[in-house]
């Protein structure tokens, strides 16, 4: 036995099945599915959750966002080999596949959570510029490096084709 329905329900209490298709519109405000569901298209007016082995993911449709719990992972890839997670203290994309993470754009900047100190501002087709409390430091050039501030702390050694600057106080090095 089994329930088929072509035509002429339009208001279901209840319906459990352990297996089952739904070859039209299935509506309602409320209603668990706890098997597989398919079909060629759906709608959900409402929050939707997915209940996960250990974690949960949920539309909101008041913001439109779709929330991952911690440790729910979103997968790309037909192997998984990109992720991007919350652990609960550390945030990760973690790429494990064969090839490599690739990130790209015209710039790239790299700044802290709230975007009031830079890391790095790399340019498209110029310098690549490191910052140290939101201090340039290090910039890349055409031809070479230069050191913001003309001071090099080195702990080994560093070969030098030639020297510009002031050579007594060594400042204004490039």
């Amino acid at each position: 036995g089994g329930i088929n329905v072509t035509a002429g329900i339009t208001t279901v209490q209840a319906l459990q099945a352990t297996t089952g298709t739904f070859s039209g519109a299935v509506s309602g405000t409320t209603g668990t599915f706890s098997g597989a569901v398919s079909g060629t298209t759906g709608t959900f007016s409402d929050d939707v959750t997915f209940t996960g082995a250990s974690a949960n993911i949920t539309f909101d449709k008041s913001t439109d966002d779709l929330i991952f719990d911690d440790n729910a992972q979103a997968k790309f890839g037909t192997g998984g080999d990109l992720s991007i997670f919350h652990n609960g203290t550390h945030s990760f994309i973690q790429e494990t596949g064969a090839g490599a993470l690739q990130i790209r754009g015209a710039n790239l900047i790299l700044d802290n959570a709230d975007g009031s100190k830079r890391y790095i501002d790399c340019n498209d087709g110029g310098s690549v510029e490191l910052y140290h409390d939101n201090t340039k430091r290090l910039e890349t050039t055409s031809t070479g490096v230069s050191f913001l501030d003309g001071n090099i702390t080195n702990v080994g050694s560093i070969a030098l084709d030639s020297i510009k600057g002031d050579a007594d106080d060594n400042t204004n090095i490039t």
